[in-house]
């Protein structure tokens, strides 16, 4: 059997860091057959992936440029944004087509970027999303994004195909016409050793997602471990801005750390406060923490998410417009520690690209 080496093109989507996050893994996988990766992102994503990447290309690439309305009406927002995102999606296919001209890419793995692929090239889809959870319009938008994704060559789903699983109803599709791998859920922490630091507290607080509703639930965070006293490291997960000091003295504000320092950090914490966003909860599934989760107000996705997990014991689930961590931390230790085991398929689905 002979083996070969490919230029690839990743470009994760540019909503949160969870995107560019999740394909770390991937990107790690890649390197260690041989083939030569080059990133394409922008504004957050870029800053996370330069820095955990340093060694190889990255160029700038503009996205959806995503925001969350500050009223939690995210169905409406998105109706009222919908021609600009339309725009940003067409757009994709002559953008990542010259971008793969320029690098002589033979293979694009697009994260959840609908229409990043271009023709003559392997083009492989990655997204957790079958299943779009949107209200009312959950019919309308899988069908849509179904239309997309089936263009590409492949779709890889980053969890497991089985019953033990981090996604639920949203990544499993009997129906897709598309070549279907799973890969178990990924983390960009999945190359690391877990050894834990004395943390400032026994709360970690991992702040994600896109603005404003990032910056809001901070604050809310923030004047309830005021109120409280309550020892922790608020982690806001703003790669490139400087971290500042924070006059409470039981808070430890850190602006971004590297995924090391944010593994051992984690590792020391009993308790860790987060947005049920997908690869967040993939972050977490190894680690065995208790967990309170809090859903990006209109995001159905995680409040699906949330609800799913809770069912299960596996978290405590808290809404962000009456959130009271004194509540939350009593509940929490009637619960499971998170954990969800992987089936690990990651090697197995990219070594099939080197042959």
């Amino acid at each position: 059997m002979s083996f070969s080496k490919r230029k690839i093109l990743v470009a994760p989507l540019d909503w949160g860091l969870g995107h560019a996050t999740r394909i770390v893994p991937i990107v790690e996988a890649l390197q260690s057959e041989g083939h030569e990766v080059v990133l394409a992102a922008d504004k957050r994503p870029y800053d996370f992936l330069a820095a955990r990447f340093p060694q190889l290309k990255i160029v700038r690439c503009s996205g959806y440029d995503i925001t969350y309305p500050e009223n939690g009406n995210l169905l409406l927002h998105m109706v009222k944004n919908s021609v600009g995102f339309y725009q940003a999606v067409e757009s994709e296919q002559r953008i990542a087509t010259q971008l793969a001209n320029e690098i002589k890419a033979d293979v694009i793995i697009s994260d959840n970027r609908l229409n990043f692929r271009a023709d003559g090239r392997l083009n492989i889809y990655v997204t957790h999303q079958l299943n779009i959870k949107a209200g009312v319009l959950s019919p309308v938008a899988t069908a849509m994004h179904k239309k997309y994704y089936s263009k590409f060559d492949e779709v890889w789903v980053p969890d497991n195909s089985g019953a033990v699983n981090i996604s639920g109803v949203l990544g499993h599709d009997a129906n897709c016409a598309v070549p279907l791998f799973y890969l178990g859920p990924q983390t960009r922490f999945s190359s690391m050793e877990k050894h834990g630091i004395a943390s400032h507290g026994k709360v970690v607080v991992m702040l994600s997602g896109p603005e404003p509703q990032r910056t809001l639930f901070e604050n809310i965070v923030v004047a309830e471990l005021i109120r409280t006293g309550i020892n922790a490291i608020v982690l806001q997960g703003i790669p490139g801005k400087p971290s500042v000091s924070y006059p409470a003295s039981n808070i430890k504000l850190i602006s971004h750390m590297n995924d090391e320092d944010i593994l051992r950090t984690i590792s020391g914490a009993e308790v860790v406060i987060s947005r049920s966003g997908y690869s967040t909860l993939c972050d977490l599934a190894s680690m065995g923490k208790r967990l309170i989760v809090v859903p990006t107000p209109g995001q159905t996705e995680q409040e699906y998410l949330a609800d799913k997990h809770a069912a299960d014991n596996l978290l405590v689930k808290a809404e962000q417009s009456d959130f009271n961590i004194m509540d939350c931390l009593e509940k929490v230790k009637r619960a499971k520690p998170f954990s969800i085991p992987s089936e690990d398929n990651l090697r197995a689905v990219t070594t099939r690209l080197s042959q």
